[in-house]
């Protein structure tokens, strides 16, 4: 059931309008995006250079959860995803200087640089 509500949540987070809001300076809130396949939801929160959070990812398979750690310095996004019974997934990228997206790309866990830009909702 959990997973049910988590997906509900994915799919409703992504399909929200594609209207892009201006430029931010933080991570702070929630971001997502899809690629072919794949979904991704993100909820961080930012203190000085130090991201924290969760991510949803999606995907034919089924969704996981994961907890979130990274950075971001001087619009450079470093980001690592860790979920028991997967291998650590890598989001590294770079804040746009003027939208609030993240241009980005996954790796690890089956993942091999798979491009994947995120939007903040």
């Amino acid at each position: 059931m959990r997973w049910l509500l988590a997906g509900a949540l994915a799919v409703s987070l992504v399909a929200c309008g594609e209207s892009t809001l201006g430029p931010t300076s933080t991570l702070d809130g929630v971001w997502a995006g899809t690629t072919p396949g794949y979904q991704l939801s993100m909820t961080l929160t930012q203190t000085d250079t130090l991201v924290t959070g969760t991510a949803l990812l999606a995907g034919v398979a089924g969704f996981a959860e994961f907890e979130v750690t990274g950075t971001l310095r001087s619009h450079t996004v470093a980001l690592i995803a860790i979920a028991p019974g997967f291998e650590p997934v890598k989001y590294d990228g770079t804040l746009s200087t003027t939208e609030a997206v993240i241009n980005g790309r996954l790796d690890g866990s089956g993942f091999n640089k798979l491009q994947m830009n995120l939007k903040k909702r």
